[in-house]
C-alpha cells in the first residue's frame, strides 16, 4: 500500500465516524472495518498499518499510523513519522479539527548517530508546494524520545486539509530533524 492509499484509508475511518475499540478482537481483525465505523483495538501495528485504542485513563481514543520514509542519501531509514487523530470517548461524529504530525528519530540503531537533529519538519510536494510545520512563529513541540536530555521529536497539530494535501500526493519529499526522507 502506497503512502497515499494508507493515508486515505486513516482519513476514511477518522470522517465516517469512529465507534469504541473492540477489546475481545483479534490482532488479525485489525484492519477490519464494520459498516464503515468500527476499529478494531491495535496498539503495535506494523508500520503503514492503522493503531486503534482508547485510553480509559484519559477517556480518549486515538487512531494512527506509523510511517518509515525512505532515506534520500541511501542507507536504513533515520526517521519515524507519525499521524495521530485523538478525540475524547470512543466515538467521533465529525470531522477532526487537526492531526498531530510527529517525526522521530529511529533510536535504535540510531541512524547518524553524530548528525545533530533540528526542530525541522517540512513537507515538499510535487517539487513545488512547500508545507513548513516548523517554520518562524509555527506552534509545535521540541521534545525528548531517544534520550531524556537532547530534544529529537517535533510534533506539530495541523488542520486535517493539510494531512489531505499531503495523502494526495505520490512522492512527497520531507526535510525531519536535519535529515533528507522521502514518501513514497
Amino acid at each position: 500500500m502506497t503512502f497515499a492509499s494508507t493515508l486515505v484509508v486513516v482519513l476514511w475511518l477518522v470522517v465516517l465516524g469512529i465507534c469504541a475499540p473492540q477489546p475481545r478482537a483479534r490482532v488479525s481483525d485489525a484492519q477490519r472495518v464494520d459498516t464503515g465505523r468500527t476499529v478494531r483495538i491495535k496498539t503495535t501495528p506494523p508500520l503503514r498499518e492503522i493503531g486503534a485504542n482508547y485510553f480509559k485513563a484519559l477517556k480518549q481514543s486515538q487512531v494512527w499510523i506509523n510511517i518509515e520514509p525512505e532515506l534520500l542519501e541511501g542507507g536504513p531509514p533515520p526517521v519515524l513519522v507519525n499521524l495521530t487523530v485523538a478525540f475524547p470517548g470512543v466515538r467521533l461524529n465529525h470531522e477532526p479539527l487537526s492531526v498531530a504530525v510527529r517525526a522521530q528519530p529511529r533510536c535504535y540503531p540510531k541512524v547518524f548517530p553524530d548528525r545533530v537533529r533540528q526542530p525541522i519538519l517540512r513537507f515538499q510536494l510535487a517539487g513545488s508546494t512547500r508545507i513548513d510545520l516548523t517554520e518562524t512563529g509555527a506552534a509545535y513541540q521540541w521534545l525528548a524520545s531517544c534520550s531524556k536530555s537532547q530534544p529529537d521529536t517535533v510534533i506539530a497539530h495541523v488542520p486535517l486539509t493539510v494531512v489531505r494535501q499531503v495523502a494526495g500526493t505520490t512522492n512527497v519529499k520531507v526535510e525531519a530533524l536535519g535529515l533528507r526522507v522521502a514518501l513514497r
